[in-house]
């Protein structure tokens, strides 16, 4: 793993968009496919700004290293970006921090990248936005309280898929989890993912149907102890 710069940005947000462009989760928030990959640019590319704003690991696989088959690997502790190449990426947010002034039940700290999130589905989402946009927030509370790593997306563009890039991008940073005694959790947005994400220790914790909508796992996964196999 290597360090992600600003300059390519635009290339892991063009990633996240060609993977998301038919997920069941984003296709029922933004139903128009003639829409859906600009208004996927534009959220993506908000997401990894985010990712290099708020220090979130963004975890891209290196091309192996001719000699010892293996790209290097960094530390999740600092909460830097991490990647260079781009055809897969993991975006994790650090375990949630106090907000420095009381904020009212329900209410979230105020970044304008969540601004323009907010915008993509105004605009894009046609009928109904309002009331998906609820349905994913009811989904969002279920989120645990406990301390953890949450994996905000994971995404491999179609024509890297197959080579175990997702697997790896998800090893190495369980393995910090492990090393840091913390555990993760995740929404899986498509149903086909649980057993990759059971393979590196999730659990279905709650099956959360969205309102007219698809059905998301709900995963946690505890850290494992130093020697488990």
């Amino acid at each position: 793993m290597s360090t992600a710069t600003n300059s390519n940005s635009p290339q892991l947000a063009a990633t996240l968009a060609e993977a998301f462009s038919d997920d069941p989760v984003f296709s029922y928030l933004l139903p128009d496919p003639t829409t859906r990959p600009l208004a996927l640019t534009i959220y993506m590319a908000s997401k990894v700004l985010d990712s290099h704003r708020k220090g979130y690991a963004v975890v891209v696989p290196l091309t192996p290293d001719r000699t010892s088959g293996e790209g290097q690997a960094a530390s999740i502790a600092t909460a830097k970006s991490l990647g260079i190449a781009t055809n897969s990426v993991a975006i994790w947010e650090p375990p949630r921090e106090p907000p420095s002034t009381p904020l009212s039940s329900g209410q979230q700290p105020h970044r304008p990248t969540a601004s323009v999130r907010q915008a993509v589905f105004e605009v894009y989402g046609g009928p109904g936005t309002h009331e998906r946009l609820q349905a994913l927030q009811v989904m969002s509370s279920k989120r645990p309280a406990e301390p953890h790593w949450y994996l905000s997306l994971l995404a491999t563009a179609p024509s890297a898929r197959g080579r175990g890039l997702a697997s790896r991008l998800l090893a190495h940073v369980t393995a910090e989890c492990d090393r840091l005694g913390l555990p993760a959790y995740l929404e899986s947005s498509d149903v086909a993912n649980v057993p990759l994400y059971k393979r590196h220790g999730f659990n279905v914790i709650s099956m959360h149907n969205l309102r007219d909508g698809p059905t998301v796992p709900l995963m946690w996964r505890e850290a494992r102890p130093r020697g488990h196999l």
